[in-house]
């Protein structure tokens, strides 16, 4: 498996220019920069190269360019604000196809680092769902399961995101939410199906399923997805427009 990262500034502090290095023994490849979009498209070749030598598919490809090509432009201009001073890494490394086992996650914990359960197409390269907590915060973030759009290399943004889930689909995530929550201070659960007010209507949808009770809920998302009636209490008139 082939994991990419964006993280700024370097382990090593702030340098100059471009370089790359490989230490064969930890199967990693780091790329140092200092903070130029220009140098954007040379990550981007670089990730396709490394892709090309593991012989890995040109969906994954695709998706891990597009991936790490976002998280250094904003590492780029808003982490470091287009500071020529400061320096950007972008490290792949190459894991075994069964990173996640109790000794990651073990090592997770004694970092205090958090871990991101996710709710994403059944696909074949995609993580399953799980109900994990490795730090004193709990993450829980739903994509949806539009898999006809998800690798799909003409597929906009939105489109990917675009999936209503069912009541029953966000049940399934009730007992997994509730366990990591006896694990953790805090349990943060994002809803990112945000196309035409999808996102808030399976917040709204799942937080009346854990409460076991209706839920308010804005007049115009009641209209638009009726099938939140069982689960709603429509709100005031006072209650801004969503559409």
């Amino acid at each position: 498996m082939l994991a990419g990262q964006v993280r700024f500034p370097p382990p090593g502090g702030p340098g100059s220019g471009f370089g790359a290095g490989v230490m064969s023994d930890r199967q990693i490849i780091e790329i140092t920069m200092t903070s130029r979009v220009e140098y954007v498209n040379l990550v981007h070749a670089a990730t396709g190269e490394v892709c090309r030598i593991l012989s890995l598919d040109e969906d994954t490809t695709m998706n891990l360019g597009l991936a790490l090509h976002e998280a250094t432009v904003n590492a780029i201009k808003h982490g470091n604000r287009l500071d020529p001073t400061k320096s950007v890494s972008v490290v792949f490394e190459i894991r075994p196809a069964d990173w996640q086992s109790q000794e990651f996650f073990a090592f997770l914990r004694e970092q205090n680092v958090g871990f991101s359960n996710l709710d994403q197409p059944r696909l074949s390269h995609c993580i399953g769902h799980t109900q994990i907590a490795t730090s004193g915060v709990g993450y829980v973030r739903l994509h949806g399961r539009n898999a006809a759009n998800w690798f799909q290399k003409s597929s906009k943004p939105w489109e990917r995101y675009n999936y209503l889930y069912a009541e029953e689909e966000l049940s399934e995530w009730v007992g997994r939410i509730r366990s990591v929550a006896e694990q953790t201070a805090d349990v943060f659960v994002i809803a990112n199906n945000h196309y035409r007010g999808k996102g808030p209507l399976a917040a709204l949808m799942l937080l009346a399923l854990l409460r076991g009770e209706k839920v308010a809920t804005p007049p115009d998302l009641m209209a638009a997805y009726p099938q939140i009636a069982p689960l709603a209490i429509v709100q005031g008139p006072d209650q801004g427009r969503l559409f």
